[in-house]
């Protein structure tokens, strides 16, 4: 029988996701075996993070607690008329490693699911909406490429293409959009 201090925090480490109960042995204990001081460290990140993290009230990428909105918005070099719009947080991430963007992002916080409960007014759809309204785009504004699962209704792609064009090329841009996400809508079986 293990001590409960380790089996308390095997439990603990696999709640994350992804993380099974061997996976959960393992980790802690290279925790155990560790530096005392690499355990004090995991703890004291994870009594701040959600203290030192929230969502940015214009984009809803994460950021400091101490920013006003997010640096990737924030930053005069950002190119304000180009919105890539992203399923999470920490999709921005892996587009920002790859340093050809320049735009500003826009986070939905998650997919629309039914299924799981995940509707359209669950997300930062309207924000969304509301931010781009006033924006003359000289580039496209760019929709994301979406699981299957997230069944957008054609609803929000229209207002889109039908409010927010201001050249061909974003037009033809998101009426792709529009009818990709048309062909992710279920329909009925007749």
């Amino acid at each position: 029988m293990l001590p409960s201090a380790l089996t308390d925090v095997i439990e603990a480490l696999s709640r994350l996701p992804g993380v099974g109960s061997r996976t959960a042995e393992r980790y802690a204990y290279f925790l155990l075996k560790a530096d005392q001081n690499v355990a004090k460290n995991i703890a004291t990140s994870l009594e701040h993070l959600h203290d030192g993290v929230k969502s940015c009230p214009k984009t809803f990428a994460l950021m400091s607690d101490n920013d006003e909105l997010s640096p990737l918005y924030d930053d005069p070099r950002r190119d304000k008329t180009t919105v890539l719009v992203v399923e999470e947080a920490l999709d921005i991430y892996a587009i920002e490693n790859t340093k050809s963007y320049d735009g500003t992002y826009h986070v939905l916080g998650g997919a629309i699911s039914p299924m799981d409960g995940i509707t359209a007014d669950k997300l930062h759809i309207k924000e969304l909406i509301a931010r781009v309204e006033g924006i003359k785009f000289r580039k496209s504004l760019l929709l994301p490429i979406l699981p299957s699962k997230a069944n957008l209704p054609p609803f929000y792609s229209r207002n889109f293409c039908t409010k927010n064009t201001q050249n061909s090329k974003s037009h033809a841009l998101l009426a792709a959009c529009h009818s990709a996400f048309r062909s992710n809508t279920p329909t009925k079986s007749h």
